[in-house]
């Protein structure tokens, strides 16, 4: 018997294709980078559970949804952080350009990554996914993912490196 009241979880290669994502760099199905606009279509526009660490910072446009049935709106110079199995839904997504980061939970384990161990940062994005940056972290975060694209450019480095599994 199908029960039709469980959310679906995502994969970390659905989450791709549901963003449309044209990745920079990926390894697998365990790391993507990608800078891209969202200008048609929204992608979990039903509540679903997103099976991956996601960093998106945005730089234009306006997206509003929900995390955990608590509503957010990202604009420039935000950062949305998604935590894996959190509950997502799109409400709206308008001229959006994102850049960032999704990592698999097979990923942040192969490398020895527990976000739970960083206990007031994991209850701060837990609370609150959505953050606006002030001017100078938000050109560092320009700054380290512009060093980790040609990082990944020149083959990978440590990333390419890490275990899975």
């Amino acid at each position: 018997m199908e029960n039709n009241d469980v959310l679906p979880s995502l994969s970390f290669g659905q989450i791709c294709e549901r963003l449309g994502i044209d990745p920079i760099q990926q390894f697998g199905e365990d790391f993507l980078m990608f800078d891209q606009a969202m200008s048609e279509g929204i992608p979990f526009r039903f509540p679903c559970r997103i099976d991956a660490l996601i960093v998106m910072l945005c730089t234009g446009g306006r997206i509003r949804g929900k995390v955990n049935l608590k509503e957010f709106e990202v604009t420039e110079g935000m950062v949305i952080i998604n935590m894996p199995m959190n509950i997502v839904q799109v409400d709206s997504v308008e001229d959006s350009s994102l850049r960032g980061f999704i990592f698999s939970t097979r990923f942040m384990k192969g490398i020895h990554v527990d976000i739970k161990n960083f206990v007031p940062l994991y209850m701060r994005i837990r609370n609150e996914s959505c953050i606006r940056l002030q001017p100078e972290d938000l050109s560092l975060l320009n700054r380290y993912y512009t060093l980790i694209r040609e990082v990944l450019a020149r083959g990978g480095g440590m990333l390419r490196r890490a275990p899975m599994g």
